[in-house]
């Protein structure tokens, strides 16, 4: 029984190596992981100088971009650098 333990601990082990040498070889090839970006609603810049300006809530802005909260946020940081 311990052989059987440790002939299948070396296995996942190395089929945990093989697993990160093909995650840096698809890395270095310009591979990107995880889901695409989604593009920024039209109406996004027109709701966030609202939101900026204090014309209207967070949660007014997310129900009118259809965006969750914590994407809004995110987006807002990332547009708000190039935004005067």
């Amino acid at each position: 029984m311990q052989v059987l333990s440790f002939v299948a601990q070396n296995e996942r082990e190395n089929i945990r190596k093989r697993q990160a040498e093909g995650i840096a070889v698809a890395k270095r090839n310009g591979v990107k992981f995880g889901p695409k970006p989604q593009p920024l609603p039209k109406n996004f810049s027109e709701i966030f100088l609202l939101w900026k300006q204090g014309n209207i809530s967070m949660t007014e802005a997310t129900k009118r971009t259809g965006m969750a909260r914590s994407t809004f946020r995110k987006k807002v940081k990332s547009y708000g650098k190039t935004y005067p």
